[in-house]
């Protein structure tokens, strides 16, 4: 018996494969004030995710609603 959804386990398979351009497609259906430079960048110990990006948080969640 298999409790995930056949849908969370696609989702969990295109975050994978790879996991930058699931991210990339997740953050399109949200609004940017400006668009990110790179999706993800990592720099041991750091990180940073949609580096150059702008957006508002509360803008896209009364957006949404």
């Amino acid at each position: 018996m298999n409790l995930i959804s056949p849908i969370i386990n696609r989702w969990i398979q295109d975050g994978r494969d790879p996991p930058d351009a699931f991210w990339e497609r997740a953050a399109e259906q949200l609004h940017w004030f400006r668009t990110w430079d790179k999706v993800f960048e990592w720099n041991y110990p750091n990180f940073r995710w949609f580096s150059g990006a702008q957006t508002n948080v509360a803008y896209n969640v009364l957006d949404l609603m």
